[in-house]
């Protein structure tokens, strides 16, 4: 069974407007959207360097599934970082201690935890010469107005994020002024 709708008509104006308008709109969203976007680590390997005053930048390793960590990671935290040393100390007598350091994010912040195999960790300093930009929370929910500009309606709009997925309900006006309630599913995409 079909229905036939009577539009109002529409001039060509009003339709160039609308496209502009979405354009204009989808690329100010793209912009605003992308700046917030977090740069990515160069995180590829690298090979260790011996610097002109004896001291050691490691080599750098990507491991996405390390063995746990040779200390405890407080509850809520977790470990971005794992750097192990192994230093001779300058007495003769003195066998060489390893050191390994884990970079845990707590909250909106990084700490360093040490350990030792070899002895016991007696004091340590974590300073902080830049603070990094760490990566935005997450925003789950979102929620607006919408308006129909044929027929002037409106309507409302609430949506939640559940990883990939996005569900939602919208509110809409019909032509009688009664509400219609939409559902909404979808997925996410891009970065």
């Amino acid at each position: 069974m079909s229905r036939n709708i009577d539009l109002p008509p529409v001039s060509l104006s009003l339709y160039l407007a609308a496209a502009v308008l979405l354009i204009v709109g989808g690329i100010g969203g793209y912009w605003i959207g992308s700046a917030r976007a977090p740069v990515p680590e160069n995180a590829s390997p690298a090979a260790e360097v011996r610097q002109p005053d004896g001291s050691l930048m490691p080599a750098r390793e990507a491991d996405p599934t390390p063995p746990p960590a040779p200390h405890t990671i407080p509850a809520g935290a977790k470990e971005l970082r794992r750097i192990t040393t192994t230093v001779k100390p300058s007495k003769a007598d003195c066998p060489p201690t390893t050191v390994t350091t884990s970079l845990v994010q707590e909250g909106q912040g990084l700490r360093a935890i040490t350990s030792s195999p070899d002895g016991a960790v007696v004091t340590g300093s974590d300073v902080v010469i830049r603070p990094l930009n760490l990566e935005p929370p997450p925003r789950l929910w979102a929620a607006g107005a919408s308006y129909e500009p044929v027929h002037g309606r409106y309507g409302a709009w609430v949506e939640r994020d559940f990883g990939r997925l996005r569900v939602g309900a919208e509110v809409q006006q019909r032509d009688d002024d009664s509400l219609a309630a939409w559902l909404r599913a979808g997925f996410t995409f891009g970065r």
